[in-house]
């Protein structure tokens, strides 16, 4: 991330990320014992589907020769992007797995 300075050069800043801890996958298949129907989401587009804040949409901000463009839903490779998608499939699917 560049963070423009008061010499107005920018600088590369770093930023943490959030932890985020995934569900252990034998949790989630002892837990599919004994049922009868499953259902399989199709996340290839999983991303995608996540509405981002104004506020952070502009520090995605594309620079091409037609203008400016910023992503208005979150996109793969972004700081906390695979955090905040476990988190959304978590709160999901919180009821099964526990």
């Amino acid at each position: 991330m560049l963070k423009p300075e008061e010499d107005r050069k920018c600088r590369v800043g770093k930023e943490n990320k959030q932890q985020m801890d995934n569900v252990h996958i034998g949790r989630l298949v002892d837990g599919s014992a004994g049922h009868v129907v499953f259902y399989f989401m199709d996340a290839s587009r999983g991303y995608h589907q996540i509405r981002m804040k104004l506020e952070d949409a502009e520090n995605t901000v594309l620079i091409t020769k037609y203008g400016l463009y910023y992503c208005k839903v979150m996109s793969f490779g972004l700081k906390n992007s695979g955090a905040t998608y476990q988190r959304m499939v978590n709160s999901i699917f919180a009821h099964q797995i526990g």
